[in-house]
């Protein structure tokens, strides 16, 4: 299994292109961002592309909306796109939970990384769905009830339980400071792992390889 989880998009690139090898096709889900009007999902969309391919990647969208109960069809577009690294940027840790199971990404992605068919990356939300349970990442900025359209109304509290420990994305910074030393009391409190992300920082799993990489800071 090969992981390269985030707070932001962008750091140790190098660490990512070894990680992946000589295949740089990406599939970079953007769901997370849904809740977002059409002409700023556009704009982000339109600037994930361009960062991706200035990194060294082939960049394709994989929208998962497109595949809500096709799970079949989503199967076959994965397969047929030969992804080394397929990267779910953040947003609305709870939108995109919800775009996971509505596509059946969730258990497609579960046994393609037993299988060791690509590398997961994942971007603040896209690194927090990775953990066992999302109760502890309820916050003004990802509200578990809001509901795109084409969604289902209810939220879903389980994230994947693909890693043990909790991620706690954005710590220290001034905008998200808060919320995240709020998610770090309550893991700690529960007894629970936590690992907090800086902007900046990635923690990279191969196999039985865990490593945090840390942004080098002043």
């Amino acid at each position: 299994m090969r992981l390269f989880l985030e707070s932001m998009w962008g750091g140790h690139l190098s660490e990512l292109h070894q990680l992946v090898g000589d295949n740089k096709n990406v599939l970079v889900i953007l769901n997370a961002s849904d809740r977002k009007n059409s002409l700023v999902r556009t704009w982000k969309s339109l600037k994930s592309r361009v960062r991706w391919v200035k990194a060294g990647f082939k960049y394709h969208e994989l929208d998962l909306r497109k595949f809500f109960d096709r799970k079949g069809k989503l199967k076959k577009f994965i397969k047929t796109a030969n992804p080394s690294l397929i990267y779910a940027a953040g947003g609305n840790t709870f939108i995109l939970r919800r775009a996971f199971k509505q596509s059946g990404f969730d258990g497609i992605l579960e046994a393609d990384l037993k299988a060791d068919k690509y590398v997961y990356g994942g971007g603040s939300a896209g690194a927090v769905i990775m953990c066992k349970d999302l109760q502890y990442y309820i916050n003004p900025d990802d509200d578990p009830t809001e509901t795109p359209k084409s969604y289902d109304t209810w939220p879903i509290m389980d994230g994947l339980g693909i890693i043990r420990e909790y991620i706690v994305p954005h710590y220290g910074t001034d905008w998200f400071g808060p919320y995240a030393k709020q998610a770090v009391r309550e893991i700690t409190k529960a007894g629970k792992k936590v690992i907090k992300l800086r902007d900046g920082d990635s923690l990279l799993v191969c196999g039985r390889r865990v490593e945090l990489l840390r942004k080098a800071r002043r």
